[in-house]
């Protein structure tokens, strides 16, 4: 019965050294990283939903300072553990993995050393926003419901939480700019439902499936308007009158981060997330300068600006029509895709209005991720109440952006990609998704959907509003630029509504840098065409280009860009030299 483990043990005995060293090297890397990423998950579980973060689908994510602290604590931890491993001894994907851990470890680091995490509302994000949180997820199984009022039963102490986070950061002076505030106090108004039945923490219990017996349903029903009557509307109003009373009075009325505490260390940090190292906010805003002036030459416009390329005067009949225009282009597009793209998804996307109380401070179009499970699909969310143009090039331009084959193609292939680690599924990576949607929204002659100028022309367009982007972010957080003036800029260059650019402005105040990516990653996108293209000649083929850059997942511009020279050499070693 000992036989088969003598053996094992001869065996290791007799490898050589160098491969026992390897392998110890390669375990215990695997095991840090599964103990980094499973904590991770366990600390994000509204994050991260899917199949795959189940198991936390009953809790909020625990934002006490003491849990914060040891967050902090165990991130540094796995940083020194990291410094101790034998990089050199690991294969390729693995190595892969561990730098992006480690990229991202840093990053939680030095936002914990910042006080980021002391800044947990603004009008883009927060727990006054958590009641759509029901139209992320599936509700089909009494398993479903039961989990939601398993958050909903702890929803009055994340409130009170995320409250005492922001009494400490203005103890640390660190708080959030009014204009990313002041709309803040009336979201969370429209929250203070006086019938419970027009709650969204409630919306799930309106309509249960026939599959829950209708004793249980009454009895979850019943369950969800006590807890939203007793415990989840008080906890509102009381975030309600800190915001009115306490915040609100003391919120810096300069609203770049140049202007704040260790501001200018704060926004670089931003800048190297969401775009890569090596780039300052100078070179960025001369680079988005010259973006600008380049697209308003006489030899890209033809004989108009490209800001009037849309006819703004055009509207929609009403929202349904918006609607099914946009669900028939989508079809189009979706039919034309396997002319350039080897692999699609199977995860699907739908088109549906925004909801309403997100209109207000939300652009005209927006992307919501599927579910890695598949239970919900992606969605891309039109803002009826501030729609685009009716206009061809504008609805080609917006779906293939935020739906295919920009934001969609690039969030859903890696989901299913069962060869990526969980976490590399979810990889957060700003100037990639950001950057391959604008890249995308340059392919539609090449999809057949539109003639070789349409397709230039709505590239361009959307080109120029990545390139005023570059502007305006890096003029307000780091020139010293006010709102007014950033409003400006954007008024002088892109043809939107006045609450579309109000809007644009005030997500530049509350997520610095994050406007960057697209400018800095469509770049990184067409310099690796460019390269392939000249390398391979003859041998390039579209399809099987774009095949390489989404089946790895989001990756950082560096790494993708060493990705696709090992791709074009396998390639030239595949199919040998250009004939041309």
């Amino acid at each position: 019965m000992r036989l088969p483990g003598l053996m094992l043990l001869t065996g290791l005995l007799l490898l050589p050294a160098g491969a026992s060293a390897e392998a110890d090297a390669v375990a215990e890397t695997e095991q840090l990283l599964a103990e980094v990423w499973d904590r991770l998950v366990a600390a994000s579980p509204v994050v991260l939903p899917g199949s795959d973060m189940a198991r936390h689908d009953t809790r909020w994510p625990d934002l006490s300072l003491r849990a914060l602290e040891a967050e902090h604590r165990a991130d540094r931890q796995a940083l020194r553990a990291i410094a101790r491993l034998d990089r050199e001894a690991l294969p390729g994907a693995l190595a892969l993995d561990l730098a992006l851990t480690e990229r991202l470890l840093l990053h939680r680091v030095s936002g914990y050393r910042a006080g980021e995490h002391l800044l947990p509302i603004h009008a883009l994000e927060g727990v006054q926003l958590l009641d759509g949180l029901t139209g992320r997820l599936a509700f089909t199984r009494v398993e479903d419901y039961e989990a939601w009022l398993g958050r909903l039963e702890t929803l009055d102490s994340h409130v009170q939480q995320t409250i005492a986070l922001m009494r400490q950061g203005m103890r640390r002076g660190v708080v959030m700019p009014q204009a990313a505030m002041r709309r803040v106090p009336a979201q969370v108004r429209a929250l203070l439902v006086d019938d419970i039945d027009d709650s969204g923490f409630f919306a799930p219990f309106l309509e249960l499936p026939a599959t829950v017996h209708p004793v249980r349903a009454e009895a979850l029903r019943s369950d969800a308007r006590v807890l939203i009557e007793t415990r989840i509307l008080p906890a509102y109003r009381r975030l309600h009158d800190f915001l009115v009373e306490e915040y609100l009075p003391v919120a810096p009325a300069d609203p770049g981060l140049g202007a704040q505490r260790d501001g200018e260390a704060r926004y670089l940090r931003h800048l190297e997330w969401h775009t890569r190292p090596g780039l300052t906010p100078d070179i960025l805003h001369r680079q988005g300068l010259a973006e600008l002036a380049r697209l308003q030459a006489p030899a890209e416009r033809a004989a108009e600006p490209v800001s009037d390329r849309y006819d703004s005067r055009t509207d929609w009949p009403d929202p349904e029509t918006l609607l099914t225009v946009f669900r028939a282009t989508a079809k189009r597009m979706d039919a034309t895709l396997p002319r350039v793209f080897a692999l699609l998804p199977g995860l699907p996307y739908g088109i549906e209005p925004l909801p309403v109380a997100l209109a207000d401070h939300t652009g005209m179009v927006s992307y919501q991720a599927p579910s890695a499970d598949g239970r919900h699909p992606g969605v891309i969310r039109l803002n009826v109440a501030r729609p685009p143009t009716a206009d061809h090039a504008a609805v080609l331009a917006l779906i293939a952006r935020h739906g295919v084959p920009g934001h969609h193609l690039a969030t859903a292939l890696p989901l299913e990609n069962a060869t990526l680690p969980v976490f590399r599924r979810h990889y957060p990576v700003t100037a990639f998704t950001e950057g391959w949607a604008l890249y995308a929204t340059s392919l539609l002659d090449a999809l057949g959907l539109s003639d070789a100028a349409t397709g230039q022309r709505v590239f361009q367009l959307e080109a120029l509003g990545c390139a005023v982007d570059l502007v305006a972010d890096t003029g307000l957080h780091a020139l010293g630029w006010s709102r007014a003036e950033t409003l400006a800029l954007l008024r002088d260059h892109l043809p939107l509504p006045e609450g579309a650019l109000t809007a644009r402005v005030d997500a530049y105040i509350a997520r610095p840098a994050q406007a960057l990516a697209c400018a800095v990653g469509a770049r990184e996108f067409s310099e690796l065409r460019d390269r392939a293209e000249a390398r391979l000649g003859d041998r390039f083929d579209i399809r099987e280009f774009h095949t390489a850059l989404l089946s790895g997942g989001a990756l950082p511009p560096d790494t993708l860009a060493t990705r696709i020279e090992t791709w074009i050499d396998q390639q030239l070693q595949i199919h040998g030299e250009p004939s041309t």
